[in-house]
């Protein structure tokens, strides 16, 4: 863990044992290494509140980058006809 904080493992001791605590930067190391949420990390307890509100965020989150990747894709293939279009354009004449 102290690795994963970037401190010594002396550090992570007084924070064991009480004498100081972490800084926020740590905590966010630690959790991302530990794969926990911040909340369990602080209170050893998991935040279950807007757990639905939050999925349901998510979820519109990722059907809106889908949306636009799809439209990205199509914006890039109508570049492409268009592009084509041209070179068989100019190379008639």
């Amino acid at each position: 863990m102290a690795n994963a904080a970037g401190v010594t493992t002396e550090t992570v001791r007084t924070w064991c044992n009480g004498t100081f605590l972490p800084f926020t930067a740590q905590l966010l190391k630690i959790k991302e290494h530990l794969q926990v949420d911040i909340d369990w990390l602080l209170t050893g307890e998991e935040n279950t509140k807007g757990g639905k509100e939050k999925d349901a965020i998510i979820d519109s989150l990722k059907n809106k980058l889908i949306d636009a990747q799809s439209e990205i894709i199509e914006l890039r293939k109508r570049d492409e006809e268009k592009r084509l279009l041209g070179v068989r354009g100019d190379s008639a004449h």
